[in-house]
């Protein structure tokens, strides 16, 4: 099974399933509470621990994950943004989630940042490089 950072994949959603648990954990402590309430949560219960430190360990992952932020030029469709998140993972990225903004401004390609290192493969970058270049001759 997948985990939870797998399952939301980005910071958006992740925000979203944060609400859900926080939702959870507060009705998990009541007498009513069954875990029939958690089956829309990609969360995996495991009798051994409790469904409190379940959840819990699943907020803190979530909060803990480190964030790659993803710059395009159009907004991407989910199937795309699964690819995406496979093809970090299989390439050694762990414990984050995508962080996708959209600006039209970079006009294709483009623009990744990650704990403080960042990388700029848009056409708006190659443009910007070649006037700085010829505008040097």
């Amino acid at each position: 099974m997948a985990t939870v950072l797998e399952s939301v994949k980005t910071k958006e959603r992740s925000l979203e399933l944060v609400r859900l648990l926080d939702t959870a954990l507060k009705a998990s402590y009541s007498k009513s509470f069954t875990s029939d309430k958690l089956k829309d949560l990609p969360i995996k219960l495991d009798d051994s621990i409790s469904i409190q430190d379940t959840l819990s360990k699943a907020k803190k992952d979530i909060l803990e994950a480190s964030l790659l932020d993803i710059t395009v030029g159009i907004p991407l469709e989910d199937s795309f943004i699964s690819k995406l998140y496979t093809w970090f993972s299989n390439n050694g990225l762990k414990n984050f989630l995508l962080d996708v903004h959209v600006d039209p401004s970079i006009h294709g390609g483009f623009v990744l940042s990650l704990n403080g290192k960042y990388l700029d493969m848009s056409f708006r970058k190659v443009v910007q490089t070649y006037v700085q270049q010829n505008n040097s001759l």
